[in-house]
């Protein structure tokens, strides 16, 4: 009898679905199936790669966005939990073993989330980056274990639930749908629970135009899931840049807000040459180091001095696309009405 489904969208992961698909197969256990499902990727190859893991393998015939990719592989899973897990992460040792022991008891009204690993074994800087910053503001600095936020790279629930709340939003495309998912869950009584030991390992590779971009995409949606939701019950929990409440993210809102402002003093200051704005450009940036001094000290005590001085302008760098990403959504929402 199926008791687990673990759920697998794909999108053009051709190069990180074959690890993935083959640590979950190394420890899945005969009550758990198996489920990829395609979302019309333009690689070839993905369908044989599945294949070669599990029979239950669906390939879409248009794109059609991950909310709904996950909602069509739910459908199909006959399991009474459902594991949701991205095609570019690889799961650790014992993982299963843990999931399953935890489920044994868990809450009713509850869901359960894993972490990302702060460590990738991914080259690109732009990767390590992006993994400690994953790392450190939705997990490492979260002292509570119950939260609202939901991260799709891997967490589980109950199908019932699942089913109850309507599943993902069918009208969110792009990202930030799981943000909608656990705040509707929170909001139907439903909390997360944090085990930081359900360590999965992220093997996206970065480009810093690529991350810049992926940012500025996140931002965009981030900040409409605010907007349509901020006059809502328990506004408070629209997690959408930590793990903790909306007045925890003050950190990186007042970076995303300062990083265009530093970038005008900075232009100011070469072209005029004038002492007077050098000397707030220096502030500002002294400024932007205290919001951040956590951050950057976790980084540090991580990967050293040399290497911190490397992750600065990158961390700038994405502070800088998701002002833009965050505007530019803004204009899109009052101005041209388009709430998704």
């Amino acid at each position: 009898m199926i008791k687990y489904s673990v759920i697998i969208p794909v999108y053009n992961s051709k190069e990180t679905l074959s690890p993935c698909l083959a640590a979950i197969k190394k420890q899945a256990s005969r009550q758990t199936e198996i489920i990829v499902v395609d979302d019309c990727s333009t690689q070839k190859g993905i369908k044989e790669i599945a294949k070669y893991f599990t029979p239950n393998f669906f390939q879409l015939r248009k794109n059609i966005g991950a909310g709904k990719v996950r909602n069509f592989g739910a459908k199909k899973a006959k399991g009474e939990w459902l594991i949701f897990i991205d095609s570019d992460v690889v799961i650790s040792d014992n993982f299963f073993k843990g999931v399953f022991r935890k489920l044994e008891h868990f809450p009713h009204d509850a869901c359960l989330q894993g972490v990302y690993s702060w460590q990738t074994p991914i080259g690109s800087i732009y990767s390590q980056y992006k993994n400690l910053y994953y790392y450190y503001n939705f997990f490492y600095r979260i002292k509570k274990k119950k939260y609202s936020y939901l991260s799709s790279h891997c967490f589980i629930l109950r199908k019932e639930a699942f089913e109850e709340v309507g599943g993902f939003n069918p009208q969110i495309k792009g990202v930030s749908e799981d943000a909608d998912l656990g705040f509707r869950l929170f909001q139907k009584g439903y909390s997360v629970i944090l085990d930081t030991k359900l360590l999965v390992t992220h093997l996206k590779n970065f480009s810093l135009s690529s991350l810049l971009k992926n940012d500025a995409k996140l931002s965009f949606a981030k900040v409409k899931h605010i907007l349509r939701n901020i006059h809502k019950k328990d506004s408070d929990r629209l997690v959408v840049v930590s793990g903790g409440r909306m007045s925890e993210m003050y950190p990186i809102i007042g970076s995303v807000l300062l990083s265009p402002i530093i970038l005008v003093v900075l232009l100011l200051s070469v072209f005029f040459q004038n002492s007077i704005f050098l000397l707030l450009l220096v502030l500002l940036l002294f400024a932007f180091a205290l919001l951040n001094f956590n951050f950057i000290k976790f980084i540090g005590d991580k990967k050293g001095t040399l290497y911190l001085l490397k992750i600065i302008p990158i961390f700038y760098l994405d502070m800088l696309s998701a002002f833009f990403g965050t505007m530019i959504g803004v204009v899109d929402y009052f101005l041209f009405a388009r709430r998704y």
